[in-house]
């Protein structure tokens, strides 16, 4: 539940983590802050919906005072501030996701109730959500083969209580990288020397 009041405990607590949020900038006019500055000075807590009980993170922002003063009457500010709470929810939303995507990928399994259709499934995610945290969107590093395999077999032992053969492991791996139609690519720099990467 929000607080009713923004407290000065809550401001000062995430003024920095706004800041740096912001790239130093207020959200309003785009213009960057003064480096030696406090928020109680030259600028303010901005609730972007203009609604004051509505104290969460995602409704918070460091404007400039004057700034804070002309959004009242300026529509235009009204609509970056807005949009900048949209860019704000869409954050904590993705967030959330990758935090129960990270628990669900390495939660324990009973080895009882695990067949090799079973093992076979959680490999071949294990090895899809290795690639995806690896090499993210955009990514243009190199990551070795021997490494992604050794995260994939550990993660895969440590799932099924020993159950998970390094030959399944790698077989997930090479399904996710040798395909033309896949996102990564397997690429050999040299003799013995395999590196896996986002196809280009």
């Amino acid at each position: 539940m929000a607080l009713k009041t923004l407290t000065t405990n809550k401001k000062d607590k995430i003024f920095a983590q706004k800041i740096e949020e912001q790239s130093r900038k207020c959200v309003l006019c785009n213009m960057p802050f003064e480096k030696t500055m406090v928020w109680n000075e030259s600028c303010c807590f901005d609730h972007l919906n203009d609604k004051r009980t509505e104290n969460e993170d995602s409704n918070l922002a460091i404007v400039h005072r004057e700034c804070n003063l002309m959004k009242r009457y300026n529509v235009d500010y009204k609509v970056r501030a807005l949009d900048w709470k949209k860019h704000l929810e869409s954050q904590i939303s993705l967030s959330q996701c990758e935090g129960e995507k990270k628990a669900d990928t390495h939660k324990q399994i009973d080895p009882d109730e695990l067949d090799e259709g079973n093992i076979n499934l959680i490999v071949n995610k294990l090895a899809k959500s290795q690639l995806e945290e690896l090499l993210p969107e955009n990514s243009k590093d190199q990551i070795p083969y021997s490494r992604i395999l050794n995260n994939i077999h550990y993660l895969l032992i440590k799932q099924t209580g020993g159950r998970g053969s390094e030959q399944a492991s790698r077989r997930a791996l090479n399904n996710l990288v040798k395909s033309e139609y896949s996102d990564y690519e397997l690429k050999k720099l040299g003799r013995g020397n395999k590196v896996i990467q986002r196809r280009i």
